[in-house]
């Protein structure tokens, strides 16, 4: 059976004082307004959003350390690839140790007596940190630039040592006293401009709808392992959620507009994501690389129309009525997608993605809500010569909060296919081919985005995401302090996931049962600057 630790998820956001006290200030006049309307809220709040000045630095991020252990992940198998004498093949994602690998025991390897000898090994570990920073630049009103920085994004400890034959203050390998410098990763740069209704956005950005299972910026989730951690109409911050937990997510260079009318709210976006084949001259430093041909480009262009919190006043507004018994928000949208390609064999591929998405929560009393989300997507095209795409998933998320006790179920399905094929990556995985290799000619699994995180690792590690499969997950969770102060954590979530596989050839065991995962998380955090967590 295997085990997974996450010890001592510790995270320090990083906020300015001017946020905090405008976030201390909104949720004080919405907890204070249960007989007023919210038209009362936005003429209160008008003074304080007015009084800014420009130009002006507001600083978000966090800085996350991860120790990670994992027992029998590879789940006791260990087999000589046919491939390459280079790697070893499990029914996992998770590699074995190196010592249980066949290359590492056999008699003609030099190293069998060294390496081979540690065979009771059954755990990997390691310990990873990041620091993430997204300083966003208010120019002038509604004028802003924001950046979104990883320095040590997932950097695991120990592995970048400096050695070699000219350091003079290591004369071996293990004894180095220093590491080399880690890059750092730009992952948004865009610039925006906003007044209450209009809202245009270009550059490179996160691309995140509804709950994620499609599209994930990695950004910030109003979710925390099935606990949601923020009411409609709040505003996330990069650590939100399970955001410092997540290990990618997407981005693209984009133009976007934005329109609020009234209740109504309607977005439209292109998206170039890839210029194809591209050249620069060697030996100029001044060369830009150029696209040298106009015809293979992948671009998108999208749409998504419903009714969201798409302004400051609508999030606002949104605030002041949950603060009210008996108040609710509905939000709602449908995103479309079209990506095309034209190949160089002249034929073009091509896609089309309807997504839906709608969440509801429910004020039932000061101390007590109910909290629903969900999302369903299609998926339709041509990937290739001779290939079609149908595929589809859904996700469903509720949680009933009340006092310092919280019950939560979470729920997914995502289409599988006939290839033969397991998970999303490791060794049977196959992407746009069955088992053997040939062409899938009719691709229908469905595959949610890595970044949509529903367990810690049957489908996290193990099968690599879901596809394939359903699942469906209970939790119970206590808390010391009341779900109206999400920043302030002291308590412990016990959640049961059970899974099964829609199509029983594409798992190892030709079976439709997937696994059962027990999970115990234990977690204390402080005014939402820190969060320490651990899970089993």
């Amino acid at each position: 059976m295997p085990v997974r630790l996450f010890g001592l998820i510790l995270c320090i956001w990083v906020v300015t004082s001017l946020q905090i006290a405008e976030a201390e200030a909104a949720v004080k006049l919405a907890s204070d307004v249960t007989h007023v309307q919210a038209p009362a809220v936005l003429r209160a709040l008008q003074p304080m959003r007015s009084t800014h000045s420009w130009p002006r630095v507001e600083w978000h991020g966090y800085l996350r350390f991860r120790p990670d252990w994992v027992s029998n992940g590879h789940l006791g198998q260990a087999a000589l690839s046919e491939r390459s004498d280079v790697s070893v093949l499990t029914t996992s994602a998770i590699p074995p140790p190196l010592s249980v690998w066949p290359q590492n025991n056999g008699q003609s390897n030099g190293f069998a007596a060294k390496v081979g000898s540690l065979r009771d090994e059954d755990s990997i570990a390691l310990a990873s940190m990041r620091l993430r920073l997204r300083p966003t630049f208010h120019l002038y009103r509604g004028l802003q630039a924001t950046v979104t920085a990883d320095l040590f994004d997932n950097y695991v400890f120990g592995s970048e040592p400096s050695f070699g034959g000219n350091r003079y203050d290591a004369p071996l390998s293990a004894f180095t006293n220093s590491a080399q410098s880690v890059p750092l990763r730009i992952k948004e740069a865009f610039v925006q401009w906003s007044s209450d209704w209009l809202r245009i956005r270009v550059g490179r950005q996160g691309a995140h709808w509804g709950l994620g299972i499609f599209q994930h910026a990695g950004l910030g989730t109003s979710w925390d392992d099935g606990r949601p951690i923020l009411p409609s109409g709040s505003a996330l911050t990069p650590g939100a959620g399970t955001g410092y937990d997540l290990d990618a997510g997407d981005f693209v260079d984009r133009a976007e507009l934005e329109l609020s009318v009234g209740t109504w709210d309607l977005r439209l976006f292109g998206d170039y994501i890839s210029e194809g084949r591209d050249w620069s001259r060697a030996g100029r430093i001044d060369s830009l690389q150029w696209d040298m041909s106009q015809g293979e480009p992948v671009t998108q262009a999208g749409f998504a129309v419903g009714q969201w919190q798409g302004s400051d006043l609508e999030r606002i507004s949104t605030i002041a009525k949950l603060a009210m018994p008996g108040g609710f928000a509905l939000d709602w949208g449908i995103l479309g997608l079209y990506r095309r390609q034209t190949l160089s064999a002249g034929s073009t591929a091509w896609a089309m993605v309807l997504d839906g998405w709608a969440k509801f929560e429910r004020r039932i009393a000061a101390s007590k809500r109910l909290v629903l989300e969900a999302e369903a997507v299609y998926l339709r095209g041509e990937p290739g010569p001779g290939q079609s795409a149908s595929s589809w998933g859904a996700a469903l998320k509720g949680a009933f909060q009340f006092e310092n006790m919280g019950v939560y179920f979470d729920a997914g399905v995502a289409s599988g296919d006939d290839t033969r094929c397991f998970g999303i990556y490791g060794p049977g995985s196959c992407g746009l081919t069955d088992v053997d290799g040939a062409l899938n000619t009719s691709v229908t699994g469905f595959r949610f985005h890595r970044n949509f995180r529903v367990d810690s690792l049957l489908f996290r590690d193990l099968i690599g995401g879901v596809t394939n499969a359903w699942y469906a997950k209970p939790s119970f969770a206590i808390n010391a302090y009341p779900f109206t102060t999400p920043g302030d954590l002291l308590g412990a979530d016990l959640s049961v996931l059970v899974a099964g596989a829609m199509q029983a050839e594409c798992t190892p065991g030709n079976g439709t049962t997937l696994g059962t995962e027990f999970a115990l998380r234990a977690y204390v955090g402080y005014a939402g600057l820190f969060k320490t967590s651990v899970l089993f």
